[in-house]
């Protein structure tokens, strides 16, 4: 592990899960993407809270920042237990942001409407070569 200042760079992580609970707002995520300069994967899911319902979960972006990761390494986002309009916006962040993604993958907690869908595939993406997937949970 190297050092940033105080800060340390995680140099050898390239596969990371993050696990999210309600108000979540990402800081600790854009820390790490900044500080993970080989990070390849990213898999984001859910904390289990029984009882709760999935709508008091307010996903959000990190501030716009250059992460290096973004640049020159992460090519595969999961977003795991994704009930729509929730996540989108976290969605729409990795498509303008992660310049060599080349795969975004859905896995959906109940279908998406039509137009839903379509709005997530029409967003614009940092990558060109850059793919949307759209999964049950279940599979």
């Amino acid at each position: 592990m190297g050092r940033d200042g105080n800060r340390p760079i995680f140099e050898h992580l390239t596969h990371l899960v993050v696990e999210v609970g309600p108000e979540t707002r990402f800081l600790a995520l854009g820390y790490l993407l900044k500080h993970s300069p080989n990070l390849t994967s990213l898999e984001l899911k859910k904390a289990s809270l029984g009882h709760v319902l999935p709508n008091i979960y307010k996903w959000s972006a990190p501030a716009a920042t250059n992460f290096e990761c973004f640049s020159c390494n992460l090519e595969t986002v999961q977003i795991k237990q994704f009930y729509g309009s929730l996540e989108v916006e976290v969605v729409k962040y990795f498509l303008k942001n992660a310049k060599v993604l080349k795969k975004l993958v859905l896995y959906l907690e109940k279908p998406l409407s039509c137009e839903l869908k379509a709005r997530i595939l029409d967003e614009p993406r940092a990558s060109a070569q850059c793919e949307i997937e759209f999964h049950s949970s279940e599979s």
